[in-house]
């Protein structure tokens, strides 16, 4: 599913059962309640702007999707995922979410999250959310750019490209992103 604008519905795209597709360069905007709606598994999200509903997208009881190069913007809460497993987000943009950019809860773990940026979420405070224990760097030891690092950090160090200290996410199991970069990545769209 390529080039759609889905925009003033109650849920914007619903994917039940929904195996094995491709949804690339699409506006799902300013839905009521949810934008995305997955519930299928091996599915790939490329360069799709979601923004201005409740939920951007919820994953429910997923696994092995892949959700690269995005940008999720003025929802409330970016990316919800709840018993959702081995799902890689990477290269998104997260941007202007007044709740949690990301909220993984309800046994979602497995799920690696790097390369993303995370602008001004949650008005200021943490602007992601894990309690269930998932994957915060890529095996180099890369994470994620968060906007507010050095307010919440002001006394630490870097090597240029990443912070010293972990990015501390809430959530019940103190997870953090030991691999927080110094500079943003690229803009995905």
């Amino acid at each position: 599913m390529t080039g759609n604008v889905i925009k003033f519905n109650n849920v914007g795209l619903a994917l039940i059962a929904s195996y094995y597709n491709i949804y690339d360069y699409n506006q799902i905007i300013y839905n009521f309640f949810i934008n995305v709606y997955e519930q299928g598994c091996e599915n790939i999200f490329t360069r799709n702007t979601i923004e201005g509903s409740p939920i951007g997208i919820l994953f429910n009881g997923t696994y092995s999707n892949q959700f690269i190069n995005n940008s999720i913007s003025d929802n409330e809460v970016g990316l919800m995922v709840v018993n959702s497993t081995d799902n890689l987000i990477e290269e998104n943009q997260f941007n202007n979410n007044s709740g949690y950019a990301i909220l993984f809860t309800n046994y979602s773990n497995g799920n690696t999250i790097f390369h993303n940026d995370f602008v001004d979420n949650n008005n200021g405070s943490v602007q992601a959310y894990d309690d269930s224990g998932n994957e915060w760097t890529d095996e180099n030891g890369v994470g994620n750019y968060w906007s507010d690092y050095d307010e919440r950090y002001p006394d630490a160090t870097s090597d240029e490209s990443t912070w010293t200290t972990g990015y501390e996410l809430d959530g019940e199991l103190g997870i953090s992103d030991g691999g927080s970069q110094v500079v943003a990545f690229d803009d995905p769209i």
